[in-house]
């Protein structure tokens, strides 16, 4: 439904769809839509729990981002999601990680996002204005939910990207020689 209703708009880009499915905005609205009052609270815990996903029932989505990048090929590459926030916010971070960025500049890269989405927040929403200001921009909670998934699901960060994702030293060393070439 995404691709059908924000295309990509990229002249000659060459599209590698990676569905990933962001429901946090159906599970609002249907609360809205039964009459339940949404909490800004409400909605960070939906985010964190849409992370939490993102690691428990996606990592075969982010193994194929991770394959897609090690095949080469397409470059100049960009990689994105409709709002370029959450989806995107986490594969930019594990691909930040496979590259050996600095922790502080990956975490600074992340919540960048919420300079660079600041117009698009300011946009009219169907949403509550405490919902709508926690729904488009990230919090540093939402990212370490994820993190927090792959430490107890998989022992930490490094683990998840060599086991899960099947990026190992091998393979960051190729995506380093690809990417920062």
């Amino acid at each position: 439904v995404e691709r059908t209703t924000a295309p990509c708009v990229i002249p000659q880009a060459r599209v590698h769809s990676l569905s990933i499915e962001l429901t946090v905005v159906q599970r609002l609205s249907g609360l809205l839509d039964a009459g339940r009052d949404i909490s800004a609270e409400h909605t960070a815990e939906l985010m964190r729990e849409t992370y939490r996903a993102f690691v428990e029932h996606n990592t075969p989505r982010f193994a194929e981002f991770f394959a897609h990048l090690l095949q080469g090929g397409d470059a100049p590459l960009i990689f994105h999601c409709t709002a370029g926030k959450d989806r995107t916010g986490l594969a930019s971070a594990l691909l930040l990680h496979a590259l050996e960025v600095p922790e502080a500049a990956i975490w600074q890269d992340y919540l960048l996002t919420n300079d660079r989405l600041r117009e698009r927040t300011r946009l009219a929403s169907a949403l509550p204005e405490p919902v709508a200001h926690v729904l488009h921009r990230v919090q540093p909670d939402f990212l370490q939910a994820a993190l927090d998934t792959m430490q107890s699901r998989h022992g930490g960060l490094d683990a998840y990207l060599r086991e899960a994702l099947k990026v190992g030293a091998a393979e960051r060393k190729e995506l380093a020689a690809r990417l920062l070439g």
